[in-house]
């Protein structure tokens, strides 16, 4: 029965993945441009498109748990709805983890790998719902202060890229400099995932041998910048500051899945 389960769940893995596949191809080729010829503001698109997406990630999640071969949960979910934040940061271990995220918000952009623009499977759904672009770092920075600005969602990764299972958690200072530039402050996502499979180093066909993949997610609360950006000379030296505590206290938290502690509102932030 245990090597049964296991050769289902390679199976459904893949059968999961090719659905998805084939799924944002059908949105790519019929339905986005189908939407771009609406009678609508750009805007109303790209907020359409967005939308529809989102429901997809969420069939997609949905047909992962059914099928065996994922359990989720999330924590902290009702933080999403607080209208108090438009910044979402998170850690980057799955290949999923983007998917996680905008299955549970309907509108909010995203920067992707410029690599998905020439993808046939996701690249419609990445030019109708206008995600951002990883190509030019200074060109994504304008893009992402400017959908802050005009009171857009944004969630990034501020890693770049997956982590390498093993590694310490590296942050780069893009979200940082966003946060302070739009006076922004940050909602923090962890994503934990107590196994590894679709991480860096695997391939989608390499799956847990004793059962599904657990990920755990949990939504903190804000992290105020205004005391980064008071207590530096300037936004370099704030952003820097911002990024070293970011890093530590997500490696703190991966590594011991303990909550981020703190001691004064006033003085320090919180991520619980």
């Amino acid at each position: 029965m245990h090597k049964l389960n296991y050769y289902w769940r390679i199976f459904a893995t893949g059968f999961c993945f090719t659905s998805f596949g084939l799924g944002g191809l059908c949105l790519s080729t019929l339905i986005f441009p189908v939407i771009n010829l609406l009678p609508i503001s750009k805007n109303a698109s790209r907020r359409l498109a967005q939308h529809i997406v989102h429901y997809s990630f969420r069939f997609f999640l949905w047909e992962m748990q059914v099928v065996g071969v994922l359990r989720m949960e999330i924590q902290g979910k009702e933080r999403l709805q607080e209208n108090d934040c438009n910044l979402f940061i998170a850690n980057h271990p799955t290949l999923i983890d983007a998917i996680i995220i905008i299955a549970q918000l309907k509108e909010v952009d995203c920067a992707v790998k410029h690599s998905h623009w020439n993808n046939p499977f996701v690249s419609g759904a990445v030019k109708a719902t206008g995600y951002i672009s990883n190509s030019s770092p200074e060109q994504l920075l304008n893009e992402c202060v400017d959908n802050i600005k005009n009171n857009r969602s944004l969630v990034i990764f501020p890693e770049g890229t997956r982590t390498t299972p093993g590694e310490s958690i590296k942050f780069k200072r893009g979200a940082a400099h966003i946060a302070l530039r739009c006076n922004q402050d940050l909602r923090p996502i962890t994503i934990n995932c107590n196994t590894s499979s679709l991480t860096k180093d695997k391939k989608w066909y390499q799956i847990p041998l004793n059962g599904p993949m657990q990920i755990n997610v949990t939504i903190h609360n804000l992290i105020s910048t205004t005391t980064f950006k008071n207590q530096a000379k300037n936004e370099p030296q704030a952003a820097r500051h911002l990024t070293q505590y970011l890093q530590a206290n997500y490696q703190k938290e991966i590594c011991t899945n303990d909550r981020f502690s703190t001691r004064d509102k006033t003085t320090h932030y919180r991520f619980t």
